[in-house]
Formats: structure tokens, sequence, C-alpha cells
């Protein structure tokens, strides 16, 4: 297993305008991979630190806008030290972080994103599991239900519902889709996002990484908003004091699927629904403290939590 060198949060804390300058890849030297195909994003000019601080005042109290399943007046209480995010990634088949990421405080992994068979890779708790729209009309339909541990929080989300151009599901369908799983499973933990998250994200990607003026009507819209991971992203920051994010930050994707557990996956159909993915996975290597070529050798990314940086 490879060492994983990282900036502590302490340092960080007494050295908070320290941000490390992490240069976004090309998306020439990220995409020679029939599997996943960055996107040319538009680079924001803000430094690493503004650039937190933009995200920190839009979304650093995320954890509040989630509230649980038949008790709306109860928000998340969680607080953990350090936490390890799980993407889908298929930059992870690279590495063996499997024992890392279990040994972490919390262990967030997205939608039906599997452990089993893949715990060298990836790990096998989940603490949180960060579900988008789709994944509850499986659950209703009978497919996915080995996800629905016990011992599992599940958050559930939507970027089609106030965001992006496609605008599928509705408010109200979507308030129904949650209500028949609790109806249906009312054991599960399961909190719930009051969507103004999704909106500040999508507020935020387009403000920071959409070209303005003239070039902005040669752009192309986007159905959806921003993507489950960032959304889970978001919420890792406003509960934990540290994030290991893990696939999460752009790197070299040179030879590898889409997703770790599907050898044939590309990224397609997450570029034409999610305009902002690309821009996302250079957020984050943008904000890690772990250097540079840490975060290519490893595909993890080491951010600080929003209450351990001063804005």
């Amino acid at each position: 297993m490879k060492t994983i060198v990282v900036a502590t949060v302490a340092h960080f804390v007494l050295h908070s305008e320290c941000f490390m300058v992490q240069p976004a890849l090309s998306p020439a030297s990220a995409t020679q991979s029939s599997g996943v195909h960055l996107l040319p994003v538009h680079e924001p000019v803000e430094s690493s630190k503004q650039l937190y601080c933009q995200l920190k005042h839009r979304v650093g109290v995320a954890s509040n806008g989630m509230k649980r399943a038949g008790m709306s007046w109860m928000a998340m209480p969680h607080r953990y030290s350090q936490c390890a995010v799980v993407s889908s990634s298929g930059v992870l088949r690279k590495h063996q972080h499997g024992e890392s990421i279990s040994d972490a405080d919390m262990v967030m992994r997205f939608n039906n994103a599997p452990t089993q068979g893949f715990e060298d890779l990836v790990g096998g708790g989940t603490t949180f599991r960060v579900v988008n729209e789709k994944l509850l009309m499986n659950w209703l339909n009978g497919t996915d239900l080995a996800l629905l541990s016990p011992g599992v929080t599940f958050v559930s989300t939507c970027s089609i519902c106030n965001v992006g151009e496609a605008q599928l599901v509705n408010v109200t369908e979507l308030k129904r889709r949650r209500q028949d799983v609790h109806s249906l499973f009312p054991t599960i933990n399961m909190y719930t996002s009051n969507l103004e998250v999704e909106a500040e994200l999508d507020t935020f990607f387009k403000r920071e990484y959409m070209s303005s003026g003239r070039h902005r009507r040669h752009e192309k819209s986007s159905p959806a908003g921003v993507t489950t991971g960032s959304m889970g992203m978001a919420l890792a920051l406003s509960i934990c004091d540290e994030v290991k994010a893990y696939g999460m930050a752009q790197s070299s994707t040179d030879g590898v699927p889409y997703n770790y557990y599907d050898a044939e996956s590309t990224s397609r159909k997450t570029n034409l629904w999610h305009r902002s993915w690309t821009a996302e996975k250079a957020l984050w290597r943008r904000l890690a403290v772990n250097s540079e070529a840490d975060i290519d050798a490893t595909d993890v990314a080491v951010i600080p939590g929003f209450s351990k940086v001063p804005c």
C-alpha cells in the first residue's frame, strides 16, 4: 500500500493562507482513456484559499439542510474527525486503499457503489451513503435492496429537481418517493436534503468555472446540477475535521474505466448530464493541502473541514 503524505489539519489552521497551488491537469493529459473523458473547464482566477472560502460561504453548514425522514425537526447531529469520502472512480482500481479507508472515523459512499469483492480497493464499512432520486425508485421497484443495511445512514439528494435544464423529477415527486421509501422501509436511517445545497453548489460552479461574457453563449447548458459526489463532499466538509477524498480529485485517468466496479463503464452519461463534473474534480484538486505529486501518486486529496479554516 502506498504511503500518503499529508499536511495535518493543525498545521493548516496555523498557516491557513498557505494553500498549495495545485495546477489543474490539462484535458489532454488527463483523458487518454476510453473510459474517462474530462471536458475543458474555465480555470478560476481566485486563489485556492479564496475558492475554499467561497465554497464555505455557500455550503459551510450543509448538514443543516439535511433532516431525518419522518422527523423533519431533527437535523443531522454527527461530528467526525477523520473522514473518508470514497468515489466510484475507476482510478481506485490502481490502488489498494481499503485498509486506510476502513480506518477512518466516517466512510461515505455514493448511490449503489458496491464494497463486496472490492474490499482491498475501497474497504468494507459504510457510515453514510449519499443517494440520488434514481436509487429511491430502484428501492421502490425492489432492486438494490442489499444496500439497505441498518448500520448505514442514507442521505437523499436530487440534482435534477430544482437545478439543471431537464428537471425530470419535480419536488412533489421527490417527496413522494422519499415518503414511500420511508413507509416501505421504516427502520432505515435516512436524512433528506432540502435541495438548497444542490442549488448553492450549482451556482458556485457556474460562477467560478464557467467563462463569462461573449464566451458563455457557446457553452452547453447542463441537464442536471452537480454530481451526487460533490453533494457528499459538501456534507463531509461540514461535519468532518479532515476529509480524505478517494478518487474525487482530477488526476491521470489513463487506462481506467469510469467506475471501479465496472470495467466497461465510461463517463459519457455523466458528461452529458453533469456539465460541471470536470470542474468538480478540478476544484477538489485545487483545495487539497497535500502535494500535487501525492495526489497523482495516490488519487487521494486531503482537504480540511470547514470548521478548521477561518475565512
